[in-house]
């Protein structure tokens, strides 16, 4: 049986990362990092969810050394393509990884930055979450960094996109309590949302809480709406220049800080 998202890796990049919607949420991701972390001091990474190689390229191109990790084959595959062509293979290492299997001896070191972007911790339960957190914050270093890049449990733009289709069962579905299956590129991934505040209450053991981002309120579903309708990326970009609405987008950062 193939794990998860190696069909999707075939078509990743182009339904997601050179999207415009993808291009612009990778992008305030990025500036956060540059922003909260001092370029001239090389950082050990550990990318968990690492898809295609985007954000390791980015580490690596910034002076990093990282090790990127992803439960589907494909995914890394592509990614290790694109590092070679890059010529930034010395600064990487690529592993094929579950989450779940993730704990203190998976490395022969400690980092100083776990990473996990676009919703790859979605893709566990509650409490998987809560063991998950455990682990992370044995791979850290003493005051090690956490951030995740997660989908919340409400999206106003989803909310308004399926009442003006009609699609009334739809408006609030990321409120279930169940996992959806959700759709990726051809894989019907099982998918919790967790609400800013569901999200830190897990990790708040071996966490405290540095700060709270929105990274983009259009779902990426919305990309041919996007083209069609230039307003509707003005409209993300007021969102988010407002500072608010943490808990009602599509993506939010959580910074998180070891107790360790």
């Amino acid at each position: 049986m193939k794990a998860n998202f190696d069909i999707a890796a075939k078509t990743y990049d182009g339904t997601f990362t050179n999207s415009q919607i993808g291009r612009m949420q990778r992008q305030r991701v990025w500036d956060y990092l540059r922003k909260n972390f001092d370029n001239n001091k090389v950082l050990n990474i550990l990318e968990l969810n690492c898809g295609t190689g985007e954000d390791a390229l980015f580490f690596a191109k910034s002076g990093h050394q990282i090790i990127a990790t992803d439960i589907s084959k494909e995914m890394i595959i592509v990614a290790k393509t694109k590092a070679a062509q890059a010529k930034l293979g010395e600064r990487i290492q690529f592993k094929q990884l579950d989450i779940r299997d993730l704990n203190e001896s998976t490395f022969n070191t400690t980092f100083d930055l776990v990473f996990s972007n676009f919703g790859g911790l979605n893709c566990l339960a509650p409490e998987a979450l809560k063991l998950v957190s455990k682990q992370i914050q044995l791979c850290l270093k003493k005051e090690g960094q956490f951030i995740a890049v997660v989908m919340p449990d409400y999206c106003v733009v989803e909310t308004v996109y399926f009442l003006a289709r009609i699609q009334f069962s739809k408006m609030f579905r990321r409120k279930s309590k169940e996992p959806l299956a959700v759709n990726v590129d051809g894989e019907d991934v099982k998918t919790w949302y967790y609400s800013p505040k569901n999200f830190q209450e897990i990790f708040q053991e071996d966490f405290k809480l540095r700060q709270i981002q929105s990274i983009g309120f259009l779902p990426s579903y919305l990309e041919k709406k996007v083209q069609r309708f230039p307003f509707l990326k003005r409209l993300d970009e007021r969102l988010f220049a407002s500072g608010k609405f943490q808990a009602s987008t599509d993506h939010y950062l959580i910074h998180l800080e070891s107790k360790k």
